[in-house]
């Protein structure tokens, strides 16, 4: 129909404008993960995001040092009063954790310290208690330096989730050379585990490689995510394509 507003299925990813497919999704989102551009922040995407989100749902936005400053600012105002009454208040956000997950590859200046980590900001929408699953994220307790049968839920520094080498069987590679972007599955288990059932809806705003989408469609989630990049959305449906192949064997 013409003049219709474009509608975004889930368990599709899209070449599409990510405020466009945010549109479509107001109050619809159980979990975002928001892998951003950390050298150029789009606010107006940032907001909205928020807006995507059900109440008690999460959204985790990973950056570095170059915007994680403007992008916890941006996030925290709607965490404060005065948004509340000028906007929603049901969309009032809470934060919840400052996470580091630090890495160790790469080079190092000769007159400073390694930037080797990077920031994921975790927030949830107010308004319903959310989801945290206790149980699915627990790691081995470790007593004296040895791993014990107790477990623990682990810290906002998240040195278990270690390096993600070069040589990975789990890297994309575009003309013989891996996307330099590319985030691991491991980190993104983590977070689907813990912030969303079996079932409930994963949105991937900047597709990139795809791989939110593609521990959401192996851990039983729904998904959807969008790219303007035509080319990484076709890398990101071939793996998962090979994802259903799996299954069907």
């Amino acid at each position: 129909m013409k003049g219709s507003k474009p509608q975004f299925r889930p368990n599709e990813i899209y070449v599409a404008n990510n405020l466009v497919v945010s549109e479509s999704l107001m109050g619809k989102v159980d979990l975002i993960y928001a892998d951003i551009l950390y050298d150029h922040v789009n606010f107006d995407e940032i907001d909205m995001l928020v807006g995507t989100l059900k109440l008690g749902g999460a959204i985790y936005i990973q950056t570095d040092y170059r915007s994680v400053g403007q992008v916890k600012n941006r996030l925290d105002m709607w965490c404060i009063e005065q948004p509340r009454r000028l906007w929603n208040k049901d969309t009032a956000l809470r934060f919840m954790n400052w996470i580091i997950w630090p890495y160790n590859w790469g080079g190092r200046p000769k007159d400073a310290f390694g930037r080797k980590h990077d920031d994921i900001l975790f927030y949830v929408r107010e308004g319903k208690k959310h989801v945290f699953n206790v149980k699915d994220i627990s790691i081995p307790k470790v007593v004296l330096m040895r791993s014990t049968k107790a477990t623990q839920i682990p810290t906002d520094v998240w040195l278990d989730i270690g390096n993600f080498y070069t040589t990975s069987k789990e890297r994309v590679k575009v003309n013989g050379k891996n996307v330099p972007w590319q985030k691991p599955e491991n980190l993104l288990e983590r977070i689907i585990l813990a912030s969303s059932k079996p079932g409930q809806l994963v949105y991937e705003p900047y597709l990139g490689t795809g791989t939110a989408c593609a521990v959401a469609k192996r851990l039983g989630r729904q998904f959807i995510g969008c790219d303007l990049d035509a080319s990484m959305v076709k890398l990101a449906r071939e793996r998962l394509h090979a994802i259903t192949r799996r299954k069907t064997k």
